[in-house]
């Protein structure tokens, strides 16, 4: 939709700052990886009238150790049943690349309230399960994600077609422009 210049002291994140105040977010929902993943973002989002998801990785350590947290199993004493939850799932199986992959999402809305990060709705983790055919190496891999999406606006399945649109794209076009066209590798 739009480019901005990264100056050489800045990251993408105030680049995107720029690029999210020039554009119509009414009605749109925001995706980005973990760097994006900042609390000034998510308000500008959702103040300009948009929805976001984000990864949740290390430089958020808060939020991911509380997301973590809720999608452990329960311990639970002999003779106590476990928490209710209200743990929502949804899974895709693809053949694409040579690979077979099977990606899960579980979806809550228990943290909303309790988070310290603004307008949390929905927290999530993808489960991402990969057999390459030819010599069945196994790949396995746990992502967390947070979105200002409420339960009734988006459900497991639309909230995994998301992330894995946002990663159709990160993998699609930038992955090309950083590996082939070397972009990263200018200063």
């Amino acid at each position: 939709m739009m480019q901005v210049e990264v100056p050489g002291v800045e990251n993408e994140i105030g680049a995107a700052v720029r690029v999210l105040k020039c554009l119509d977010l009414r009605g749109k929902v925001v995706t980005g990886d973990a760097i994006l993943t900042q609390r000034h973002l998510s308000v500008q989002v959702v103040q300009g009238g948009g929805d976001y998801v984000w990864a949740v990785k290390g430089n958020q350590e808060q939020l991911r150790e509380d997301i973590q947290t809720l999608f452990q199993p329960e311990r639970c004493t002999a003779g106590f049943n476990p928490v209710p939850t209200d743990f929502r799932r949804a899974r895709t199986l693809d053949k694409a690349h040579g690979r077979i992959e099977q990606r899960t999402i579980t979806v809550s809305s228990l943290l909303t309230g309790y988070l310290d990060w603004p307008y949390a709705e929905q927290v999530f983790r993808v489960e991402r399960h990969s057999v390459r055919v030819k010599d069945g190496k196994v790949t396995q891999e746990v992502v967390y994600g947070v979105t200002s999406l409420r339960a009734k606006e988006a459900s497991p399945r639309l909230l995994l077609q998301l992330v894995r649109m946002h990663w159709q794209i990160e993998n699609g076009l930038h992955y090309r422009r950083d590996e082939t066209l070397r972009e990263d590798r200018c200063r």
